[in-house]
C-alpha cells in the first residue's frame, strides 16, 4: 500500500510501471492497489528476475547492470513514446533499490522512481510514532539474522541492503 500510494501521487500522467520478481508481478498486488487509489492510471508490471542475483552479487551499476535493465525496460521507456511513456517506476522488490542509480540512468532523469521499501519503512515509523512506540531511550537494539543460504555471503550482501557492515556472529544458518 505505501509504495502504491506513493506511485499514485508521484505520477503526473498516470502511466506507471512496477518492476519486481515474477511472483510479485503475477500476484498483481501493486497493480490492484494503485488501481484502487487512482482508477484511471495505466499500470504495467514487469518481472525483472535477473535483478535479484545481480544485487546479491553486489553488481549495482555499470554496463552489465544497465544492459540488463535496458533489456527489461527499453520497450516501456522508449524515448519515442509520447503520451503513453511512463513517468513513474515502482521498485517492488527489496533488492531493487540497490540498482537505483543504474535504473535511473536507463529510464532517464524525468522518471520518478518509487522505492516501495523506503515508503513502507516511513509508514511503519509514522504508525509507531502515532502509537507512541518509538524507542526514545537512546539505547540501540540488537539483531540476529537467520539465513537458509551461505552465512558468509549473507554477511557480505546483507551489509549492502542495510547500509552498514554485518558481523558473522549476527548471522545464523537455519537448516530447513
Amino acid at each position: 500500500e505505501p509504495g502504491a500510494a506513493a506511485a499514485a501521487r508521484a505520477s503526473r500522467n498516470g502511466e506507471i510501471v512496477v518492476i519486481a520478481t515474477e511472483a510479485t508481478i503475477s500476484g498483481g498486488a501493486y497493480q490492484e492497489a494503485i488501481a484502487r487509489i487512482r482508477p484511471e492510471a495505466r499500470v504495467r508490471g514487469r518481472a525483472c528476475t535477473l535483478f535479484v542475483p545481480m544485487a546479491e552479487e553486489g553488481w549495482m551499476e555499470g554496463a552489465l547492470v544497465e544492459g540488463v535493465a535496458r533489456r527489461y525496460l527499453d520497450d516501456l521507456f522508449s524515448p519515442v513514446m509520447t503520451a503513453s511513456r511512463p513517468d513513474t517506476l515502482v521498485l517492488g522488490c527489496t533488492h531493487f533499490p540497490l540498482l537505483l542509480r543504474a535504473l535511473q540512468n536507463v529510464v532517464g532523469p524525468e522518471v520518478v522512481i518509487v522505492d516501495s521499501a523506503a515508503t513502507t519503512a516511513e509508514c511503519v515509523e509514522g504508525e509507531l510514532r502515532r502509537q507512541n512506540l518509538l524507542n526514545r531511550s537512546g539505547i540501540g537494539g540488537s539483531w540476529r539474522f537467520l539465513t537458509t543460504d551461505n552465512p558468509d555471503r549473507f554477511v557480505r550482501t546483507g551489509g549492502l541492503f542495510l547500509g552498514s557492515p554485518l558481523r558473522r556472529s549476527e548471522v545464523e544458518l537455519l537448516d530447513l
